[in-house]
């Protein structure tokens, strides 16, 4: 996995609720999905993920942004939800779609 979960940071909490996730190598990140156990699925966007960049999604709403540091970029991200996802008993999957050639 090029992209790795950190962990949810103020569950429950609809205005700062977030996943944050490490990039650990490069990547694009549109080819991974978020999925949980309770059916809801973040698809990531076309971007070039860099070794040492951190991802930050966001459950509300809002515009994604991106502030570039020193040695990498943090992406801000928005789920667009309209109410809290995470609690202690919902789970999350990273999934790599992968192409496959014939």
């Amino acid at each position: 996995m090029r992209i790795e979960i950190r962990g949810v940071i103020d569950y429950g909490n609809y205005q700062s609720e977030r996943m944050v996730f490490d990039v650990v190598c490069d990547c694009n990140l549109c080819k991974y999905n978020l999925n949980t156990n309770t059916n809801h699925s973040y698809s990531f966007p076309a971007i070039i993920g860099k070794e040492g960049d951190v991802i930050v999604l966001y459950t509300q709403q809002g515009n994604d942004y991106q502030i570039k540091e020193k040695d990498h970029t943090i992406y801000y991200l928005y789920w667009n939800q309209n109410d809290c996802i995470w609690n202690k008993n919902i789970y999350a999957q990273l999934e790599y779609k992968a192409k496959i050639n014939k």
